[in-house]
């Protein structure tokens, strides 16, 4: 009946509400407990490219979410609409910079190569009251093995690169962990395209990966995990 479906939204509602947030980059700070990490859903700072995404940022990945990656068509126009946006305009010529980098890195040519690939695909499960979220940049597929990808803008010199992908390293296992949960298929490799070097750092000891958030993720809280995945063109 129309009462009981209104009565199961609610309590659908008051349930969520009242859960923690904890984003797969927040997993990157394992120096952190993750209670520590956790946002609360009605805190009203829901965010697009995570809490700590800067302006250059979050342009950059606004461009390659909507761009056409085979031909990187109107690219100054939309560089300069989404720096814009962010209030950098007099900084498009650098999105305009990253965006190419990233597309001529080794990852996006292979997933424009397979043609199976999916940009901006939130993923996220939950663990008793703690939900896990996050968006993968690109996903791509080759022979039936997925591959994560994630752009990163840091300012970070190639010498300090092995140091940072000591954070990232349980991001991208969150990452890789979500869709292997929810896909039922294979993840080759997390990849990492650092858009200011061109730099590419890949994960390729998944199943050691997966391991490691299945205990950090054990170590916080047994309960059932429910994953959910969506993917946009």
């Amino acid at each position: 009946s129309e009462l009981d479906w209104s009565a199961k939204r609610q309590n659908a509602i008051d349930t969520l509400g009242a859960m923690d947030l904890v984003t797969a980059t927040s997993i990157a700070h394992d120096d952190e407990p993750l209670e520590a990490q956790a946002v609360k859903r009605d805190d009203g700072a829901r965010f697009r490219r995570g809490r700590g995404a800067t302006a250059l940022g979050r342009a950059v990945h606004a461009v390659l979410e909507t761009i056409d990656l085979e031909t990187l068509d109107g690219l100054d126009a939309l560089a300069n609409i989404e720096a814009g946006a962010e209030g950098i305009g007099h900084r498009a010529s650098e999105v305009i910079k990253l965006a190419q980098t990233v597309r001529a890195s080794a990852p996006v040519r292979a997933a424009l190569t397979s043609n199976r690939y999916w940009r901006e695909v939130p993923v996220g499960a939950t663990f008793g009251d703690t939900t896990i979220e996050g968006v993968i940049d690109l996903l791509y597929e080759v022979d039936g093995i997925l591959f994560v990808v994630d752009y990163k803008t840091d300012d970070v010199s190639r010498s300090k690169l092995d140091e940072r992908m000591a954070a990232y390293r349980l991001q991208g296992g969150a990452y890789a962990y979500l869709v292997a949960e929810a896909t039922k298929a294979r993840v080759g490799a997390v990849e990492f395209i650092f858009a200011r070097s061109g730099e590419v750092r890949r994960l390729d000891d998944v199943p050691a990966l997966l391991d490691e958030v299945r205990t950090r993720l054990r170590d916080r809280e047994d309960g059932p995990l429910v994953v959910e995945i969506a993917a946009g063109a």
